[in-house]
């Protein structure tokens, strides 16, 4: 983190947990928790997110006005993240929370579909990725349509929260995206794996030799 110290997300299945002087407690099946370390590993904070399912926090990162980004997703029906009020449109919502240095909630946002990896993004911004399924999800002003069983999905958005664009990625079964990162060029690569037979992206086209491929896709700047 931008003060040296650590940040951590996971998930608490046990009915309560010890973390430094604070105690978490699980209010379902288990619970998403993010713990804030110094840089000798005492822990300055720690905080749990959850309803009465299963919800976890799969990827967190320090912000450049030194806040976090913490994402991942929900399977309750609705989860209370602060002051704010999450609601479940299926059977995984995902979810991505800004807090500030000191933990404090500053804003929350949901999503049809599972969120694996977010990343910071030069603008101030934030590029996450994951997967959904169904036939389609409404993300901001986009739709995205599966091709298949599960698709990979990469959202961007903007410092407040906004979604600037969003784009999906996959063939005709369970296709997903792991991780995100931004490049140097200010374009994006975005990594996972595909059982689909084939998939194409742009001009590509990925054939699967097994069962399950690993894909690496890389996009341009600010369109996605």
């Amino acid at each position: 983190t931008s003060d040296e110290g650590y940040i951590a997300g996971g998930r608490l299945e046990s009915d309560e947990i010890q973390v430094g002087d604070y105690a978490l407690t699980n209010n379902g099946e288990y619970d998403g928790m993010i713990i804030k370390y110094s840089s000798k590993g005492a822990v300055e904070w720690a905080s749990s997110v959850g309803g009465s399912d299963w919800d976890e926090i799969n990827s967190v990162v320090g912000t450049s006005d030194g806040g976090y980004i913490a994402a991942g997703y929900f399977n309750s029906s609705s989860i209370q993240v602060g002051d704010y009020t999450l609601t479940n449109s299926g059977q995984d919502e995902g979810m991505i929370i800004k807090c500030s240095s000191e933990g404090k909630v500053e804003w929350t946002r949901s999503i049809g579909g599972t969120i694996q990896s977010v990343a910071n993004t030069s603008d101030g911004g934030v590029i996450a990725g994951g997967s959904f399924t169904g036939s389609s999800i409404q993300v901001g002003e986009y739709t995205l349509t599966s091709n298949g069983y599960t698709d990979g999905m990469i959202i961007k958005y903007d410092s407040e929260g906004t979604i600037e664009w969003a784009r999906r990625a996959g063939g005709d079964y369970w296709d997903e995206i792991n991780s995100v990162v931004q490049t140097s060029d200010r374009g994006y690569i975005a990594g996972g794996e595909f059982q689909s037979s084939t998939i194409e992206e742009g001009s590509f086209n990925l054939e699967n030799k097994g069962y399950s491929d690993w894909l690496l896709l890389k996009f341009q700047p600010n369109t996605g």
